[in-house]
Formats: structure tokens, sequence, C-alpha cells
């Protein structure tokens, strides 16, 4: 899980939300690493990490700020805010999974995500 903590000023290029008609659903993101990213096997490269079974997702966009929308860190652990709302479906009997993800992005924007587990790809550059 420590690979993704290297991840940081890449490029995020596509976001992706897919709902399955078997009721699963998975997040896919499609990040650039700047040549200098510091970790030789992604300098440069086009990445894409998967998350599958996602139980929660909840996205704060701000899309006011200029350039691209850059990751400033992925952090294991979500908001209160969101640990909060899954208490109610817990209550309730629904059981979460324990991977939780947090995207921080340079313009404020967060990606928070409750999944069964993730996949990195290096897809190129």
């Amino acid at each position: 899980m420590r690979d993704l903590e290297r991840i940081h000023d890449c490029k995020l290029l596509r976001m992706t939300y897919e709902p399955k008609d078997d009721g699963r659903r998975s997040l896919h993101l499609l990040i650039s690493c700047p040549d200098d990213l510091g970790y030789e096997p992604w300098d440069g490269q086009n990445l894409q990490i998967m998350l599958s079974d996602v139980a929660a997702l909840r996205c704060t966009a701000w899309g006011i700020s200029t350039g691209p929308e850059t990751i400033d860190a992925i952090r294991f652990g979500v908001s209160d805010v969101l640990l909060r709302e899954t208490e109610r479906s817990k209550l309730a009997g629904i059981r979460f999974p324990t991977l939780q993800m947090l995207f921080a992005l340079h313009s404020g924007s967060q990606i928070e995500v409750i999944a069964d587990r993730y996949d990195l790809l290096v897809v190129g550059s």
C-alpha cells in the first residue's frame, strides 16, 4: 500500500465511476506522473488506479482553479464526515470494507473511497 504514497504532483487525466449490472461499483483514476516523480518505474508514466467493490464514494470538486488538476497526496483513511455517514448504515447491518483512501488534489478537491481493494497498473507514457 505504501506505493501509492509515492504519488504526488501527478496530473489527474480521468476519473470514472462504473456501476455494474451485478451491483458492484468501481472507480478508475487515470493519472500522468511527471518525469521527475522520484520513483524510476513511474517517472513519466501513466498509471491507472482501480478501486473495486466501492462501498462509499465522496467527492468534493472545486472547479474554480486554473491549470490541470493534480494529486497532492494519497492517504489511507477518510474524513470524519464520511465515517459518520457510514455509521448510520452500519447500524442498519451494512458491512463496509476496511480499505479507506483519500485523494487530496491541489485545487482543494478531495476524493474519498471505501472499497474492497485497489489495483495499480502502469499503462505507458
